[in-house]
């Protein structure tokens, strides 16, 4: 009979737990931040090209084209690339998507879920097509997953928005919508409004 008890008592502070936790992250301060296709790209471009090579197979993504879909909350990034198989090489075309994820310890956003939609290759060579084909979109996935699509360490509000969490991420009027939250602030000061990634001077303008 004690021992019922207290597997009841656990099971209780369990859900109380949980009930907890879901309204924090439900009801806690947030502050949204906005980023335009061009701010994600310029942040992309200088770790390109990237290579990685998985049991002999190798694919070089050359020039990642970043874009952003109404509605969607996964980004899209056509590539272009150079798939090599020892000494034969062949390029080829790629498009991919993920979904942002927040390391907060680093106030990195990467590409989280990565999956290659596309993927063609120029040249005829059954051979080389079967191999690539078969290990590429890994490849892929694996070098997206290196860098990140953007660092908060860039922005002017790096401060007061570092240490938050990912909420949602979501594509609005053709910007990238990034909700953050404190759940630890709920109780305290609150950290909340919007924020975007223009220099100082350019708000300043268009306030």
């Amino acid at each position: 009979m004690l021992f019922r008890r207290i597997l009841i008592t656990i099971g209780a502070l369990s859900l109380v737990l949980l009930v907890g936790a879901w309204l924090l992250l439900k009801y806690a301060p947030e502050v949204t931040l906005k980023l335009t296709q061009a701010q994600l790209q310029a942040q992309i471009e200088p770790h390109f090209p990237a290579k990685k090579c998985v049991l002999g197979a190798c694919i070089e993504l050359l020039a990642p084209r970043l874009a952003l879909t109404n509605g969607s909350n996964r980004i899209v990034i056509e590539t272009t690339f150079v798939a090599t198989l020892g000494h034969r090489s062949m390029p080829g075309s790629a498009q991919l998507s993920g979904r942002p994820h927040y390391e907060q310890a680093s106030g990195n956003f990467y590409l989280t879920d990565v999956q290659v939609t596309q993927f063609q290759m120029t040249g005829a060579a059954p051979d080389l097509n079967e191999a690539i084909k078969l290990r590429g979109p890994g490849i892929m996935a694996a070098i997206m997953n290196r860098f990140p699509i953007y660092s908060v360490q860039s922005h002017q509000e790096y401060g007061r928005i570092a240490k938050l969490a990912l909420k949602s991420a979501n594509i609005v009027d053709g910007q990238l919508q990034l909700v953050l939250v404190n759940p630890l602030l709920i109780f305290g000061k609150s950290t909340q409004g919007t924020l975007s990634d223009e220099p100082a001077s350019q708000q300043q303008n268009a306030a």
